[in-house]
């Protein structure tokens, strides 16, 4: 890198906090710093949740994904979009009607305490574990940049860097902050890619039509797999049911995504941020598979062939072949699809910490304090299983974004079918509600160590085995708090 180039990335980050002290501005509670209010734009949440979708797994894996296999990963998109539009007519209403600041608070009304904290604790387990693994990814993309090695102490240095960018203006704004430095990061990281596409287009001397033909004849432009077999991890009919039912999870049930969204002030214009933000994604995941055709393109046209550690090809040009300047601009936005997986993770573990396992403070006071504090104490856990997976996954062989959404399906099973059982069904108590979420992580595992079939087949029977054991109870809604107090005032004026 540059001197121009470091210039960059330091204006960048400089920026970056500046707008996340700058919509901190106001905030006194923990309300102000969970859901801002409820006065922040539905552009800007849609644009949050996009680059949240997007992050490091896919600014490395994307390029990875096409440049190994095809496009069928973009058939997905299709389930995304889908899974929101279900979420939104579904789910959104009734956590909007509830007035809640975490999706698990829904739970908790109709279920007790219990269940609450029994699906907050299984979220934060599930999203340690996949956010561990997407700032590890950008871990092991920085670490090339800056010390062009892999050695585990710069993985460490590099998600440290990560962690402390992150927690500085998380702690302060809260999901304002992290929802206006996204809507940055989001932008930045379009741009880079795409001036990644113009120098491409100079290095690749063949017609449109020719290029075409060459990809088509190495099977690199195949978007839907019609193959019956359950081993295909994006096969159309493991992304009309598995991968439904698992963005359905993620975009439902997972207090990461579904945080922002309770910044908007109605759940119509929730509805639209998410739908839009998917339908926006399709067009930026695009943009990235595109760039790894193009290096196949030009690496299978060259003296020196394909190249043997795809997982650092995308790296390779951005630090060889990309002009001063540019390069500066694409490394920003690799930080920034970092820090986008790291911020809004810290400020939905947090409010998960806070609210719904029962940490906050008596007063409005207390309670922004102890927010803070959960965003230290998360910030300090995700940095832990990112370094962890530094250490241990370090010789994973599958694809990074099969890698990486598998470890976030023992999560989700359970946590979805919970959902669907209560909010739609009625049914499920505590007691199956905790077995539900047992059984999802449980045969997610069985499913992934023995049946040898793909990810979205592991969510299919991993829900319905949880779907199963959630409804074999019927739970009663429980008495409200301020409702007890009244019973109980009520009861000893009678007993008097």
């Amino acid at each position: 890198m540059t001197l121009v180039d470091w210039l960059i990335l330091a204006a960048y980050m400089g920026v970056v906090l500046s707008i996340g002290l700058l919509a901190g501005r106001g905030s006194k509670s923990a309300d102000d710093l969970y859901r801002g209010g409820r006065r922040v734009p539905a552009w800007a949440i849609g644009i949050s949740v996009l680059a949240t979708s997007l992050s490091g797994v896919t600014f490395i894996g994307g390029p990875q994904q096409a440049y190994l296999s095809d496009l069928t990963y973009l058939s997905a998109s299709i389930a995304t979009v889908i899974a929101a539009v279900l979420v939104s007519w579904l789910f959104l209403p009734k956590f909007f009607a509830a007035n809640v600041s975490t999706v698990y608070e829904v739970i908790g009304d109709r279920r007790g305490v219990v269940a609450r904290r029994a699906c907050a604790s299984m979220f934060f387990l599930g999203r340690l574990l996949a956010s561990g693994v997407r700032v590890y990814v950008a871990a092991i993309a920085m670490s090339m940049i800056f010390f062009d090695d892999l050695q585990e102490w710069q993985l460490v240095v590099c998600t440290l860097a990560f962690a402390v960018a992150a927690l500085i203006y998380t702690s302060w704004g809260g999901i304002k902050a992290v929802i206006w430095t996204d809507t940055l990061q989001a932008i930045v990281l379009v741009i880079a890619v795409g001036g990644s596409i113009l120098v491409l287009t100079g290095q690749i001397d063949m017609p449109f039509s020719a290029a075409t033909d060459s990809l088509g004849d190495a099977g690199k432009l195949k978007l839907i797999d019609l193959t019956p077999s359950m081993t295909s991890t994006f096969s159309l009919w493991s992304v009309l049911i598995g991968w439904v039912l698992f963005n359905a999870a993620s975009l439902g049930t997972d207090q990461d995504m579904a945080q922002r969204l309770f910044s908007s002030r109605s759940a119509g214009r929730a509805a639209g941020a998410l739908i839009g933000s998917q339908v926006a994604a399709i067009a930026v995941v695009s943009l990235f598979m595109t760039v790894g055709l193009m290096l196949f393109l030009r690496d299978s046209n060259s003296a020196e062939g394909l190249a043997d550690g795809t997982r650092r090809v995308f790296l390779s040009f951005i630090l060889s072949d990309l002009p001063v300047g540019l390069r500066g601009l694409l490394i920003a936005g690799l930080f920034a699809a970092a820090m986008s997986s790291m911020d809004s993770t810290m400020a939905s573990m947090s409010s998960a910490l806070v609210l719904d396992l029962g940490l906050g403070g008596k007063t409005e006071a207390d309670s922004a304090k102890v927010a803070r504090i959960g965003n230290l104490v998360v910030g300090v856990g995700l940095s832990t299983f990112a370094i962890i997976f530094a250490i241990v996954a370090a010789g994973e062989e599958e694809g990074i974004i099969p890698f990486a959404l598998g470890v976030m399906t023992y999560a989700y099973a359970g946590l979805l079918a919970v959902f669907v059982c209560v909010l739609l069904l009625d049914r499920g108590s505590g007691a199956t509600i905790i077995a539900a979420l047992v059984t999802g992580a449980v045969t997610v595992h069985l499913m992934r160590e023995f049946s040898g079939t793909s990810i979205g087949w592991w969510m299919v029977v991993a829900f319905s085995a949880s779907l199963l054991v959630c409804a074999l109870q019927k739970g009663k809604r429980p008495i409200p708090e301020s409702q007890q107090r009244g019973f109980e005032v009520v009861l000893a004026e009678e007993i008097k």
